[in-house]
């Protein structure tokens, strides 16, 4: 290999080294002989002089504290996204449901007997066995409430009221 390519790739892995290294620190800075530990490992690897560590250390506090707020933020479009799609699901087969069927050329609830009963919806079909030749759903219908449980019970700062199914 020649000696270019081995300096980037030796960079990479340097790099990658510096991430997980940010991952190790204690959380806020509460094992302060710990993460100097890690700084001067990441010195020693870059063939820098020790007396560089504290500079290290805060470069790898700035690099952790970055991807937690990135993780966060991720977390956060996800969460919002999740809220989002279980309204518009429930709009379909909950809310709307009496169009919904119009939509699907189902003109009488007794066309539906057996999966769904008469006055009740999709997702709530008020039918002894959700799975009745129809097995996907019946695990849909656990994912889904599953899902709206844990958005119910998120905290109020994760998941803005907005997006809560209101009761």
């Amino acid at each position: 290999m020649a000696d270019g390519e081995e300096l980037k790739e030796s960079v990479v892995v340097l790099d990658r080294l510096e991430c997980i290294a940010a991952d190790l620190l204690s959380e806020d800075k509460e094992n302060l002989e710990y993460d100097r530990a890690i700084a001067e490992l990441i010195c020693e690897a870059r063939g820098a002089p020790m007396e560089k560590a504290p500079k290290v250390l805060a470069e790898l506090w700035r690099r952790k504290q970055a991807a937690s707020m990135e993780r966060a933020e991720e977390l956060r479009k996800i969460e919002a996204s999740a809220a989002a799609f279980l309204m518009s699901f429930e709009g379909v087969f909950e809310d709307d449901w009496d169009h919904t069927k119009g939509c699907l050329g189902i003109e009488d609830d007794s066309e539906l007997a057996g999966f769904i009963e008469e006055g009740h919806t999709f997702l709530n079909p008020g039918v002894a066995d959700e799975q009745n030749n129809w097995s996907t759903r019946g695990a849909l219908l656990s994912g889904y409430r599953q899902l709206r449980r844990l958005l119910d019970d998120a905290d109020e700062h994760v998941v803005a009221g907005a997006l809560k199914k209101p009761t």
